[in-house]
């Protein structure tokens, strides 16, 4: 599981990377999921619930447990 929310972790980077090198290509990746309708919004929802379940789940493996558990949470409440 820890290698999950690794890998997570390195996708993560990887929009900031994007983000900071192509701009355009994040604004244009933003507007294929506003614009797919409700797959679009299901996708996303999926992917922030999956990503809280996971950091909820290698929280006891971290350093700080606590605070990735509270953050897991809002981000699962979020999705």
């Amino acid at each position: 599981m820890k290698t999950l929310a690794f890998v997570f972790g390195l996708c993560i980077s990887a929009v900031g990377a994007v983000g900071i090198l192509v701009p355009s290509g994040l604004v244009w990746l933003a507007q294929q999921f506003v614009t797919s309708g409700t797959f679009g919004f299901y996708v996303i929802a999926t992917v922030r619930i999956a990503f809280g379940v996971i950091l909820i789940s290698v929280a006891s493996a971290s350093r700080t447990p606590k605070a990735l558990r509270v953050l897991g949470y809002v981000i699962l409440i979020i999705g």
